[in-house]
């Protein structure tokens, strides 16, 4: 014969309430917490000027507006302002980059090395033809978001300028001025002597042809003080594909 056991409402009560506060600190055990996210970018700013560069300081520095800087191999760009200032965000950071410089007259590489994430790199670069050259950087690390106590600093980034082949140069930009037998373009001085070809359209012209605003393929050798000497100067077509020759001689 079966017995029952008459409990007492106000002990049901408090059992019911025992096993609910003991289900809900169970699920509160069991909630992840926000996780932190490790910092992968960096970040560039700087300032561009154009005209002279190391070797040839005696040419006038202007600052360079509206120029495009691109971290190669990225969607990372950013464009100067008046001030010749840039500022690229979500640099990928622990490899080595390249900044390309684009403007009218104006197409240049600069190599750096890679960055540690959370930094903020800034430097100064000095545009001359086709060439990018640093003349200035600030490392200013910013601070990790989740610092780790056993992670050493990694060594500050190694600017390299992108020169290209040694001894032959060749680049394109706007003559800015004329003083025969030399001139300037995109801020280099180019030397020309009796041995210098200019051309345009195929044919053969002279240094007196030449006029400031044209856009010239400079082909010659660089010199110590930063000048080239060339050997062939093009002045670009008004459609923009070259003076059309094709004979080969680049000599």
């Amino acid at each position: 014969m079966q017995r029952f056991v008459r409990i007492p409402l106000p002990l049901l009560v408090a059992f019911g309430l025992v096993l609910v506060s003991a289900a809900c600190g169970s699920q509160a055990g069991s909630t992840l917490g926000p996780t932190a996210v490790a910092t992968t970018t960096a970040s560039i700013s700087g300032t561009i000027q154009t005209g002279a560069s190391a070797a040839s300081a005696s040419m006038s520095r202007h600052t360079a507006a509206g120029v495009k800087v691109t971290v190669i191999g990225t969607d990372v760009s950013s464009t100067t302002d008046s001030s010749g200032r840039f500022v690229l965000s979500a640099v990928p950071a622990g490899k080595d980059l390249s900044l390309r410089f684009e403007a009218p007259g104006l197409d240049a590489i600069l190599s750096l090395g890679g960055l540690v994430p959370g930094q903020t790199l800034t430097i100064s670069v000095t545009l001359a033809g086709g060439r990018a050259t640093i003349t200035g950087s600030d490392d200013s690390p910013s601070p990790s978001p989740s610092p780790s106590p056993t992670t050493e600093p990694s060594p500050s980034p190694s600017p390299k300028p992108h020169h290209g082949h040694e001894g032959e140069v060749e680049f394109k930009g706007a003559i800015e001025s004329i003083s025969p037998p030399n001139m300037t373009v995109a801020g280099r001085l180019v030397q020309t002597d009796t041995n210098t070809e200019f051309k345009r359209n195929g044919d053969r012209i002279g240094l007196a042809d030449l006029k400031v605003q044209d856009v010239v393929e400079v082909k010659g050798t660089g010199q110590t003080d930063g000048s080239v000497l060339a050997k062939k100067i093009t002045v670009e077509s008004e459609s923009g594909g070259g003076d059309g020759d094709n004979d080969g001689d680049d000599q």
